[in-house]
């Protein structure tokens, strides 16, 4: 039998600071949830922010938010933040990202962010970290 328990583990991440929807644009889409939804069918299923658990609504609507996801251990063991990924998370949980700390998230709910493009045409662009 398939076990898919891993895919719903928690997952510790942080969130990444200074990002925004202008360079999810760099790579062809609309935002970082347009990207998130596009590229991780799961992602559209995540009702509420894995921060503060409220659901999402027109007025607390989801965004794409970058995180830094511990899917691997360090030499001793210990989770590693090593992974650039995208997740739903609340709009107002992502303004204050400063203040947020670590948090969990369901494995199946990140998506690995994609290859930064060294230029796009002429113009070299910026790291979305």
């Amino acid at each position: 039998m398939l076990d898919l328990n891993h895919l719903f583990e928690n997952i510790i991440c942080f969130q990444a600071k200074e990002t925004s929807d202008e360079d999810a644009k760099e790579y062809g889409y609309a935002s970082w949830i347009d990207y998130c939804h596009k590229r991780n069918l799961a992602s559209y299923f995540v009702r509420a922010c894995p921060i503060c658990g409220k659901p999402f609504t027109s007025e607390n609507y989801a965004v794409g938010g970058h995180v830094l996801a511990a899917l691997s251990k360090d030499k001793d063991g210990n989770p590693a933040l090593d992974t650039e990924c995208i997740t739903p998370i609340c709009n107002r949980c992502n303004v204050r990202a400063d203040k947020l700390g670590f948090f969990n998230v369901k494995r199946i709910y990140l998506t690995k962010t994609p290859p930064k493009p060294k230029t796009l045409g002429s113009k070299k662009t910026k790291s979305p970290f």
